[in-house]
C-alpha cells in the first residue's frame, strides 16, 4: 500500500475564500508525485466534493481530501485503494 500527501489551494466559487486542502491517496499502484501535483493545479478554484470525485478519477486508489471553510471542516472520502484510475 501506497500513501501519497500533499497541500494545495483553490478558490471557492461560491464566496472566492482561499481554501487549503490537505490530500491523501491511498494506492496499491504507484503514483507518480508530479501527476499528482499535476491533477491538483487542474482546480485553481472549485468545490470540494468536486475536486475530490476528478481526482480519484484521474489517480486512481482511496482520496480523502480535507479542508476548513468558513469554520466547518469537511472531509470527502471516496475511491477504493485497490481500483485503477479509469
Amino acid at each position: 500500500m501506497n500513501v501519497y500527501r500533499y497541500v494545495f489551494a483553490a478558490t471557492c466559487p461560491s464566496d472566492g475564500d482561499q481554501i487549503i486542502y490537505g490530500l491523501e491517496v491511498r494506492s496499491v499502484e504507484r503514483i507518480m508525485v508530479e501527476r499528482i501535483k499535476e491533477v491538483c493545479a487542474e482546480w485553481p478554484q472549485g468545490f470540494q466534493e468536486d475536486i475530490a470525485a476528478d481526482l480519484v478519477k484521474q489517480l486512481g486508489g482511496e482520496v480523502t481530501l480535507r479542508a476548513q471553510h468558513q469554520g466547518v471542516e469537511i472531509v470527502t472520502m471516496l475511491g477504493s485503494a485497490t481500483k485503477e484510475p479509469a
